[in-house]
């Protein structure tokens, strides 16, 4: 999509993954922003993995995992100045946002050298 093709008041968002934790490229959120993108849009919710992960209350991801995405996303978002939102993340069976949630605040303040407003809903 170019500039000419947007209508005024649109809002572009990035959705650069279907499931933190699994992976991201921070070349493809570069790519993403630069095509101006309004706001970054992850979650990881439900993968319909099954049962398993809902019974014994542990994400399918490991915590490394979606750190590293994490990091990535908000030190993308950071430097762009947008906001990044988070859906949840950590697959089913987790407390909503549970892994990532210790995460954020702690990155927010590494990479902007201040606490960014970080709001967890629950």
């Amino acid at each position: 999509m170019t500039q000419a093709d947007r209508t005024p008041g649109d809002v572009t968002v990035l959705v650069p993954t279907g499931m933190l934790g699994a992976g991201l490229q921070r070349e493809h959120i570069r790519y993403g922003i630069a095509a101006g993108a309004h706001v970054i849009a992850a979650d990881s919710g439900s993968t319909d993995s099954g049962p398993s992960y809902l019974a014994r209350g542990v994400s399918k991801m490991n915590r490394e995992s979606i750190k590293r995405d994490l990091e990535i996303l908000m030190d993308e978002a950071f430097k762009a100045k947008i906001p990044i939102l988070i859906g949840t993340c950590g697959t089913s069976g987790t407390t909503p946002v549970s892994t990532g949630r210790g995460t954020s605040p702690s990155r927010l303040h590494e990479t902007s050298g201040s606490h960014q407003n970080c709001l967890s809903l629950q």
